[in-house]
Formats: structure tokens, C-alpha cells, sequence
């Protein structure tokens, strides 16, 4: 049998070994764009950029981690030479690992019925967009940045509301003595014919999450009584938080204004008193969950 190539003459030969370095080369040109990019795109810039996705990254070291014993070092010195002219200093691209591994985590937490979880997923989330926001010399009277932080500032609130009625949902979805105590607690006025007793009853578990579903879990009080008549737990105080949700009801309806028109500014030392505050108060709800699960 004729050996591969062996009946060519020079220029193919050469040729063909063109072709096969041109496609190492982009090959390590595909790999590093899929994982790297210039921080201009993307990266916060403040007297040098912050590298929020990863970085700064040498393109000569990451080449030669990933390509080195495989392709020649002199091939991968070539190929970073010729980035490092585009730019020194890369940036992680960030985007699709960062939020495919957030996707994944919070699909996890609620595939896992755990509310818990996903608080505390939503509650890092926060807590980092807030030190990308900590930038040096941002002045508070900025229209976008104030937005930011206002927007930051329901965001919590979000997430809280979110792990109160995620927590509720479970709780009395499994447990027949809550989903009992619920629609008693509630006092459902709905006449049922006897003819569809039946039907009402195959269909109890979607009505009562439906139900669940209706009520407005950012109404504190509301909250409290239900957990403590339905869940025999006290959520404990508060009166701070429903400060800071009728911030958040200016925020989002009167585009950070009163109702007497008065303007209301938020800060990141406010925000950061904000997320400390929700996470102890959850914490707390948490905690009685799992030792009346004990008990």
C-alpha cells in the first residue's frame, strides 16, 4: 500500500503541510476568542478597566497551557505575538460559562425544591453587582447611576419576595394539615354543587397553588399572619423591611419620588444595610423551618 502523500511532488507536499498549520492555527485562534476577548467590549472602565468576567490574561500563557506538547511552541508564540499586537491584557468573555453556570444553579435550586438555595444564589448575585457598582468618583447626582442603584435596591426586594412565597408554596403543598389550615385560613367563599365534588377535588391541589399564587408576597403583614396561622412560624420583626418596600413601591411606581413629589435617593451603604437585613431575616425563617422539620 502507497504511503499517504508519498506519490507527491515538493510544492504539494508543502501545501499540505500549510494546510494542516493553518488549521492548528485556527484552531488556537477559535479556542482563545471563544474564551477571551479585549475588556473594551465589555469591561467597566474607571481610571483602568475592572476585570469583572476574569483577567487580566496573558495571551501567550493561556495559548500554552491549553496547546503546549501539542502543537509546536514556536507556532503558539507566533499565534500570541499576533494577539498580544491587538491587545496585551485580555478579559475573560464571561457571558455564556458565567450565566449558563447561573442557570444551572438556580434550575438546580429550584429542581431541588430548596427556596432556600436559590435566596441565597439571588442574594450573591446582588451582592456582586453592587461592588461593580462600588467604583471610585461615581457622583451620586449621575441619572444612570442613581437608576442603578434604585434598580439594585427592588431587586432585593424581589428575591426576598420571591424566597417568601417559594418557601410558602412548599410548605403547604407538602403537608395536607397546611394545604387544610391554608384554605381555612383564607376563608375561600366558593359553593360547590354536589355533582362536582369530585372534579373540585382532583383539581384541589392546582386551585390551592393558584390561590398561592394570587397573593402579594412584598405585604409583610399579610405574610407574617399566614406563615404563623398556616405554618405555626413567626417570621419576627418587620417593621424595617416595610420601610424599605414602601422605598421600593416609589421606586418602581413614582420613578424614586413620594407621593408628595419629594425625590428619594438610595445608597450602596443602603443597599448593602438592605441585603445584610434580608439575609438574617431569612435566615431566621430558614431556621425554624428546618428545626420544626427536626421536631
Amino acid at each position: 500500500m502507497m504511503a499517504y502523500g508519498s506519490d507527491w511532488d515538493d510544492e504539494q507536499y508543502q501545501n499540505f503541510t500549510m494546510t494542516i498549520i493553518e488549521s492548528w492555527e485556527n484552531e488556537m485562534r477559535e479556542w482563545f476568542f471563544s474564551n477571551y476577548e479585549n475588556p473594551v467590549h465589555k469591561c467597566p472602565y474607571d481610571k483602568g478597566f475592572h476585570y469583572i468576567y476574569g483577567g487580566p490574561y496573558n495571551a501567550l500563557d493561556v495559548l500554552s497551557q491549553q496547546f503546549s506538547g501539542k502543537y509546536p511552541d514556536e507556532l503558539i508564540e507566533e499565534i500570541a505575538n499576533e494577539l498580544s499586537e491587538d491587545c496585551e491584557e485580555w478579559s475573560g468573555t464571561g457571558e455564556e460559562e458565567f450565566y449558563e453556570m447561573e442557570l444551572y444553579e438556580l434550575n438546580s435550586a429550584i429542581e431541588n425544591n430548596n427556596p432556600f438555595e436559590n435566596f441565597r444564589f439571588g442574594m450573591d448575585c446582588l451582592s456582586q453587582i453592587k461592588a461593580y457598582l462600588t467604583i471610585e468618583n461615581r457622583d451620586d447626582r449621575e441619572p444612570l447611576y442613581r437608576l442603578q442603584k434604585m434598580m439594585l435596591f427592588v431587586s432585593c426586594i424581589t428575591v426576598l419576595e420571591t424566597y417568601l412565597s417559594d418557601v410558602f408554596k412548599i410548605q403547604v403543598r407538602n403537608s395536607k394539615e397546611n394545604k387544610r389550615l391554608f384554605l381555612k385560613t383564607k376563608n375561600f367563599n366558593e359553593k360547590i354543587e354536589i355533582k362536582d365534588i369530585f372534579q373540585h377535588f382532583e383539581q384541589l391541589e392546582g386551585t390551592i397553588q393558584q390561590k398561592i399564587n394570587e397573593l402579594n408576597f412584598h405585604n409583610l403583614p399579610m405574610v407574617k399572619s399566614l406563615f404563623n396561622q398556616v405554618l405555626k412560624i413567626d417570621i419576627g420583626e418587620i417593621e424595617e423591611l416595610n420601610k424599605s418596600i414602601k422605598n421600593r413601591h416609589d421606586f418602581v411606581h413614582r420613578s424614586g419620588k413620594d407621593l408628595q413629589g419629594n425625590r428619594i435617593d438610595v445608597s450602596l451603604i443602603e443597599v448593602e444595610a438592605l441585603i445584610q437585613n434580608i439575609k438574617e431575616f431569612c435566615d431566621n425563617i430558614n431556621n425554624k423551618i428546618i428545626n420544626k422539620a427536626v421536631i
